[in-house]
């Protein structure tokens, strides 16, 4: 059935398809309810049409198929002596499969076409258009054009226009730092393509002018920080490094007056900030969930099961907790309440659903992947895609695997 569809079909038009879709992964109707992407869906259906190639990938990525699949195998064995619950674990598969996925796609059309240039206009014509979506709320939110509101609730999956706020294309405004710094930025660097380092700094100006979100203020902030410091440390400008508290100190003092929950965060702490609040109340009731259970914690509670420590430690951060939002940190203490993805951050997901033990070797891995790169700027990726990944926790996500 995949040899008819394949000779009916160019497989590089598909590869080609998910590469636009890239920017466009909040059509209301992408089938997740949280990254509501289709992109890597598209790229599964490329993969399958490669299956000859396939087969040599695996060959190639052993290492990455043989870890995967033995914790799959550890935790799926561990669910049934559990917390045994199939869809749970289909939902926390279906993202690591999609991962796997991206590796093995761009790997496939590198192999075939040699160069990934050839899809810079792509890329390039694709997150523009989203960039100009974002002008249009933008603009539309100033000019009161509350019309808007229906149409954009119509074609998106979430729309954020009725709270004025940014999203251009993207699922949330929280995930266009992880857009810009997590797909465009590592193409800059295997192409050196000159536009998309242009499209980075327009989405980046726009959405700190655009008041998009506190995620993409503070995004930019730490990548600069990262590549300042490499920077000095590569001149052996050592001298220099003591200013760079200094220059934070202003860079946050700009900030505090021009962004509002900015100053609030800086004057109040992160309390004072609902966001901000409610993503720190899932991290710290997860950690309190972890002390209470720590032999637990080692090995994981399998996966699609991260809602347990969280739910062990909830009373304990609840009593700490002292912001007036209340509605998410309400809704986790409800026992009928379900979601696989309750952390907002793949480091707390991944010692859930996968233990401690396999969290530090899966790290020490990376580390050493990282070594091993003939990436010019590795080490400083390398900090990037760990810092994008404390606010984002799906596995299937681009920056991972590229």
């Amino acid at each position: 059935m995949i040899s008819r569809f394949r000779k009916k079909i160019n497989s590089e038009h598909v590869f080609k398809l998910a590469v636009l879709f890239l920017p466009f992964e909040n059509f209301f109707f992408a089938p997740s309810s949280g990254w509501a992407t289709i992109t890597p869906i598209i790229l599964f259906i490329y993969m399958l049409l490669n299956y000859k190639i396939l087969f040599e990938y695996i060959k190639k990525y052993k290492k990455i198929f043989l870890i995967c699949s033995c914790i799959l195998f550890f935790n799926i064995i561990l669910s049934l002596f559990m917390y045994f619950n199939l869809v749970k674990i289909i939902n926390s598969m279906i993202p690591i499969v999609l991962g796997i996925t991206i590796l093995v796609s761009f790997n496939i059309y590198y192999q075939k076409e040699k160069d990934i240039k050839s899809l810079s206009n792509l890329i390039f014509y694709s997150y523009l258009v989203s960039f100009f979506i974002g002008v249009v709320q933008f603009l539309s939110i100033k000019l009161d054009l509350n019309f808007m509101d229906t149409f954009f609730n119509f074609i998106f999956k979430r729309s954020y226009f009725g709270y004025n706020r940014v999203q251009f294309f993207f699922t949330e405004p929280s995930f266009i730092g992880m857009h810009l710094f997590g797909v465009l930025f590592p193409y800059y660097m295997f192409t050196k393509e000159k536009k998309i380092l242009g499209l980075i700094i327009a989405f980046s100006i726009a959405s700190i002018l655009f008041s998009c979100g506190v995620r993409i203020i503070l995004d930019v902030f730490v990548v600069l920080f990262i590549f300042i410091i490499s920077y000095l440390i590569r001149k052996k400008k050592y001298i220099l490094l003591i200013f760079l508290p200094i220059f934070s100190v202003i860079a946050v003092g700009i900030m505090s007056n021009y962004n509002y929950r900015v100053g609030q965060i800086v004057e109040k702490g992160i309390y004072a900030d609902g966001s901000l609040a409610s993503r720190y109340f899932r991290i710290q009731s997860s950690v309190y969930g972890y002390i209470k259970n720590p032999v637990q914690t080692l090995f994981g509670y399998g996966m699609g099961n991260s809602i347990i420590p969280l739910r062990a430690g909830y009373s304990l951060a609840k009593e700490k907790y002292v912001s007036s939002y209340v509605k998410e940190v309400n809704d986790l203490g409800n026992p009928d309440y379900f979601d696989d993805s309750v952390s907002y951050c793949l480091y707390i997901r991944f010692i859930s659903e996968f233990g401690l033990i396999l969290f530090i070797i899966v790290i020490k891995w990376f580390i050493n992947i990282t070594k091993n790169s003939n990436m010019k700027y590795k080490y400083e990726y390398f900090f990037v895609t760990l810092y994008l990944y404390l606010q984002f926790e799906s596995y299937a996500f681009y920056a991972l695997w590229l």
